[in-house]
């Protein structure tokens, strides 16, 4: 038996991730009975060979014989460790069980983060809450003009009310080409309702000048796509969003661009040289060919987003160099970016992306797509350095999402548990708090039709285009969601909301995810929820800073801390029974609590302070 807790203080300290130049100690415990010869520490840097450490015996308590040893980690990167005892009959290895999944005991090294010293990551948006906007999708304001370039000739404009269209070629392409007219202003005009929701960020899907509705095929990073607005439009939007206490970021989509574009300009749209007409273009360098001009590079094969080739020089000047892309979005007033696809941009433009935000406004928040553990993950021949603090601030968190919906639809408990173990143990603590969380995207399934159990295939764009969550499906659906978003607004990180689901709104595969927001048609009983706990977030700064700590997690109960906050969720249809060694106050409902046994209702959660 081996004793050993990486995110407890008492065997690790400092606990979780350090800063470089700490010296970290490990302390195991080993039960006396098992006739121990020695106790060693296998420590190793990355990807080089471990060195075998004996730990020195420090004391003995109640059987238990307690072995210690420091380590001195004076570089930045990612280090491995595991115990190895050894016994009259032999030695055994111990590590980590189990990586957060369930069923997994294969032996794995735990992993010791490294990040640069003194780095703070965002700090002034730790904790906040984001607000994600599909633009063409949340709100139309009859006060701005729509104006419709030339280039959009085959554009097709629908009603609100309307579905987008979701009809695929023999390709699989789909048709991107239908607009709802939501535009800057009507976001502006709706700051309102969206700070009703504790929102302290908002993150908007690209804006840029693009063929499409989504925008990911960038025709000009220079240009706000005229349908949405202007450069006074988004001035204004962030001048008045930083009045009401709310920051804009906006998405950077830097690996590919669209092949209708100023710089490829496959179709001559543009008066510019595109590196599709010629080879003597001053963009022709930014891109791979096979065979000019038809065989190129395409972001996963998709021929209308060539890609670009992150670190020529060009490029790279043109987006992070002096009045380049970064710098004019951000003297706006622009607050940051969203990294599109940023597990697919290397380190040499990441690092320049970085220190250009920070260098231009260093009270900035620059968040990366990467869908797994960013801090192990590898990537063109090497370990991805995200979150060591020259690259990004966080990362969106598909870890904890598809934690919270496993735990949500199994009734899996140590799942999320797992989950945050692993996330606390592996992450600096200041890239912890800056984490995106997420309980859907405009790349996902809308989150109350998944927790309603839809049935329509992924193939089937007509069935998921009718489908809807029966009463009964609904109604079940929504108590997982409040119970969801509760997670989401008690634990570590942001909680991000993405538009439409505070107030129930359904929808499948991309673009059903992406319909036009219901104004008309809220769910107050959602809304009210998501409201609430925003408003509960953010008079708790222990919700947006404080450390956590796991203390229960079983069947369908989950409970861990934020230090003076105790949190309680059951997301099964069984009542659970709880205990308190003291008097409560319940921050949600208001009511106060005894200490004693306690009744956990079906589908219920508690956020608890001791009096």
């Amino acid at each position: 038996m081996l004793l050993f807790n990486a995110n407890d203080s008492f065997y690790k300290y400092p606990a979780g991730a350090v800063e470089n130049g700490t010296n970290v100690l490990f302390r195991v415990g080993v039960s006396r009975r098992d006739s121990v010869l020695g106790v060693y520490l296998m420590f190793s840097e990355d990807k080089k060979e471990a060195e075998k450490i004996r730990m020195s015996f420090e004391y003995s308590d109640g059987g238990i014989d307690y072995y210690c040893h420091t380590v001195s980690l004076l570089r930045v990167g990612i280090y491995w460790y595991t115990f190895i005892v050894e016994r009259k009959n032999g030695e055994i290895v111990f590590g980590r069980k189990n990586d957060g999944l369930p069923g997994s005991e294969t032996v794995k090294a735990w992993q010791q983060t490294v990040y640069k010293k003194g780095w703070s990551a965002a700090s002034s948006f730790a904790g906040k809450i984001i607000y994600q906007i599909f633009p063409d999708r949340f709100y139309k304001s009859e006060n701005f003009p729509v104006c419709l370039p030339e280039r959009k000739k085959y554009a097709e404009f629908k009603k609100s009310n309307e579905l987008p269209n979701y009809m695929r070629d023999k390709n699989g392409n789909l048709d991107t080409d239908d607009f709802f007219g939501g535009n800057l202003r009507g976001i502006e005009e709706k700051l309102d309702y969206i700070k009703s929701l504790g929102a302290g960020i908002i993150y908007l899907n690209p804006i840029f000048e693009s063929h499409s509705n989504h925008r990911y095929d960038t025709s000009d990073y220079m240009k706000i796509d005229p349908i949405l607005g202007d450069d006074d439009a988004l001035s204004s939007l962030c001048e008045k969003a930083r009045k009401k206490g709310i920051r804009i970021i906006l998405d950077g989509v830097f690996s590919h661009t669209g092949n209708d574009s100023v710089y490829f300009n496959e179709y001559g749209t543009y008066d510019s040289v595109g590196a599709y007409q010629s080879k003597d273009s001053p963009y022709f360098k930014w891109y791979t060919f096979q065979r000019f001009p038809d065989e190129y590079s395409a972001w996963w094969g998709i021929k209308i987003l060539p890609e670009v080739k992150e670190t020529e020089p060009d490029y790279l000047n043109f987006i992070t160099g002096r009045g380049g892309v970064l710098e004019k979005w951000l003297s706006l007033g622009v607050s940051g970016f969203r990294l599109d696809v940023a597990d697919e941009l290397p380190d040499e433009f990441l690092d320049a992306l970085y220190k250009t935000v920070k260098a231009v406004s260093p009270d900035s928040y620059v968040v990366g797509e990467v869908w797994e553990d960013a801090t192990s993950k590898e990537g063109f021949g090497k370990r991805r350095k995200y979150l060591l603090g020259e690259q990004m601030d966080g990362v969106m968190n598909y870890v904890l999402k598809d934690a919270i919906i496993e735990y949500l639809l199994s009734e899996n408990a140590e799942r999320v548990a797992n989950a945050m173990e692993l996330l606390s143990e592996n992450y600096p603590r200041p890239a912890l708090n800056c984490l995106m969380n997420i309980l859907g995207s405009h790349d996902t399934k809308r989150i109350l039709s998944v927790l309603g159990g839809y049935t329509a295939a992924d193939d089937d764009f007509e069935g998921q285009a009718k489908e809807r969550l029966s009463p009964e499906a609904r109604e079940k659906a929504v108590k997982l969601l409040k119970i969801g978003y509760f997670l989401l607004a008690t634990l570590p990180g942001c909680p991000t909301i993405y538009y439409g689901d505070e107030i129930g709104m359904e929808g499948l595969r991309d673009p059903l995810n992406r319909k036009y927001f219901e104004w008309d048609n809220i769910d107050t009983e959602i809304y009210g929820h998501f409201s609430l706990m925003g408003r509960i977030r953010n008079e708790n700064p222990e919700l947006q800073s404080g450390e956590y700590k796991r203390l229960y997690a079983k069947d369908s109960l989950f409970a861990f801390s934020r230090e003076t906050l105790t949190v309680v969720a059951n997301c099964g249809e069984k009542e659970m029974e709880i205990t308190f060694d003291y008097d409560m106050k319940e921050l949600v409902s208001g009511k106060n609590l005894k200490r004693g046994k306690h009744s956990l209702l079906p589908y219920s959660f508690l956020l608890l302070r001791k009096k």
